[in-house]
């Protein structure tokens, strides 16, 4: 893990930008610094028993999340104020006391408190809910580590861009998209559109995984999992469609780079096609990670609005 201060990448972490050319594509939750409030049950305890109690809590099968939330908050009488459990754990009074009573908690003033159910993104909202609400624990930005501890080549990253960009150019027939595999700086397998009346899902990068999953084959016929691609990076011209983006997270890719947002048809920036973000789909078993160019140097040939890359 580095520090932020020792990265030589200029990244704006705000932004999501590398080096002023790569945009990191993620789903945003639009509702992550919108404060939604949980009610939740609280007691005071004295000091001494504080040990005791959370000792307790901490086995209490709690349906909610409570992580980002402090447990205890100091009162000005000199007591602590106690973070027992939401009320979707127990929902009245009686349940509560009833615990409490068989833990042998000695405590004061039972009462229901509204807290924030998320900690926020942004450090100082953080600190105005732990002032209004509860305490916060705010551990920061996690997507800034994300972006932290990414292993970027921008120079290699272009010689490859730069590849692919000349082939899509060159295509005079057929669709201009082209897709190139590398991993540890050399180049696996380079793919274009094969796609026909006959053959409709021949798209470059359905091409690319077969042609490096049929030379995995013939190198170690005894390797159970020949179609995973771990550890490659998968460079494109264009943003690619669900099946293109579902077979990647098949083949357990670790990075895709693209050069042409697919505005109609694509299926990793919310702002494309339906808005899957299928590479970060909590409900899928796999991930990776995505980056768009946004440097104007490389061209691409043009496809329509609505035909799948």
């Amino acid at each position: 893990m580095v520090k932020k201060i020792n990265n030589k990448l200029d990244i704006d972490f705000e932004s999501g930008i590398i080096e002023k050319k790569l945009l990191q594509i993620v789903k945003k939750n639009p509702l992550i610094n919108v404060l939604k409030l949980i009610s939740v049950w609280t007691i005071e305890v004295d000091p001494k028993s504080s040990s005791k109690v959370l000792s307790v809590f901490k086995n209490f099968p709690d349906p909610v999340n409570l992580q980002h939330l402090k447990r205890i908050q100091k009162t000005t009488e000199g007591k602590l104020k106690v973070l027992v459990s939401s009320m979707e754990l127990f929902s009245n009074e009686n349940e509560v006391k009833l615990r409490l009573e068989n833990e042998s908690i000695v405590y004061q003033n039972l009462s229901i408190h509204e807290v924030p159910n998320h900690c926020p993104t942004i450090k100082l909202l953080s600190h105005d809910w732990t002032q209004k609400y509860w305490p916060l624990l705010w551990k920061g930005n996690p997507n800034d580590q994300i972006l932290n501890d990414m292993k970027i080549n921008v120079d290699e990253i272009r010689i490859f861009l730069e590849r692919i960009s000349k082939e899509s150019l060159q295509i005079t027939e057929g669709l201009p998209i082209v897709t190139l595999a590398a991993k540890d700086s050399k180049i696996l397998a380079i793919s274009s559109d094969k796609r026909s009346s006959s053959q409709p899902l021949e798209h470059s990068i359905m091409s690319c995984i077969e042609t490096i999953t049929s030379q995995q084959r013939k190198n170690d016929h005894d390797n159970t999992e020949q179609y995973l691609l771990n550890d490659i990076t998968i460079y494109t011209t264009h943003e690619p469609c669900s099946m293109c983006c579902m077979a990647l997270i098949h083949s357990r890719i670790q990075r895709l780079i693209y050069l042409e947002p697919s505005i109609g048809t694509g299926a990793l920036k919310q702002s494309s096609g339906d808005g899957y973000c299928i590479h970060d789909n909590k409900f899928l078993n796999s991930s990776y990670e995505v980056l768009e160019w946004i440097g104007d140097e490389f061209q691409v040939g043009k496809v329509h609005i609505d035909i799948p890359v």
